[in-house]
């Protein structure tokens, strides 16, 4: 009985669409146009997505975590691993690349080896001071080459943060502002300001500049899901 009226069923559903095969591609077609229309509507997210309910533990945790120390991944980090970054020219460019960064709206701080200090002692005043490593600019060599012996060698309490000893790779680390960062001010800043300053530092000194950070990952990711998006659309 209930094979018979099974096969019934789809018989009548199968008539009623062949009768007016017509009418139901235009009315695809309709419908389809309509939903086109509101493309300009759609809005992307600049937030992760939540897989977990809003009244979970792990998410009031997180909540509660958030209100007292803010947005956390707000941080890009620039890295160079190349012997030929230490010569006056480049190393000069390196420092001015990082500079530039804290004259940007979205840029909390900018943290590189020209902001390093180290401890001196006044025997003077009998007091220890800070100095930075680079006071203005590098001119010569030899400045170089003392740097380097400061950096990889007195002053291992930087190693592994703003540069690596046994590779000799040095980093720069930018901070964004905690408010930007799940905003369109955060793409903004990763494709008007951060790729290109680096693609003209690149092209001025032919170093690599690697580029890392979750807000320049999650800035990328985006773009190339709107990207497919766009393209299979059309």
């Amino acid at each position: 009985m209930f094979k018979l009226f099974t096969k019934g069923f789809w018989d009548v559903v199968a008539r009623l669409i062949l009768r007016n095969k017509i009418a139901i591609i235009i009315g695809v077609l309709i419908a389809t146009g309509l939903l086109a229309t509101q493309w300009k509507h759609m809005r992307f997210t600049y937030t992760e997505a939540n897989l977990l309910p809003d009244d979970h533990a792990v998410n009031l945790v997180y909540t509660d975590f958030l209100n007292i120390f803010g947005e956390e991944g707000n941080l890009i980090v620039l890295g160079v691993k190349d012997t030929t970054l230490f010569t006056v020219d480049k190393l000069n460019a390196w420092n001015k690349l990082s500079q530039n960064f804290k004259k940007a709206e979205e840029v909390e701080t900018v943290v590189s080896i020209k902001d390093l200090q180290k401890l001196i002692k006044d025997n003077k005043q009998e007091k220890f001071i800070l100095e930075p490593f680079i006071k203005d600019s590098i001119t010569s060599l030899k400045q170089i080459d003392v740097l380097q012996e400061e950096l990889f060698k007195k002053y291992p309490f930087y190693d592994n943060f703003l540069f690596n000893k046994e590779t000799k790779t040095v980093r720069t680390a930018i901070y964004l502002k905690k408010d930007i960062v799940n905003t369109s001010e955060r793409k903004d800043f990763v494709f008007d300001e951060l790729i290109p300053q680096i693609e003209a530092f690149e092209k001025q000194t032919n170093l690599d500049v690697r580029i890392s950070g979750m807000p320049y990952i999650r800035t990328l990711n985006a773009q190339n899901i709107q990207d497919e998006i766009w393209s299979s659309w059309r």
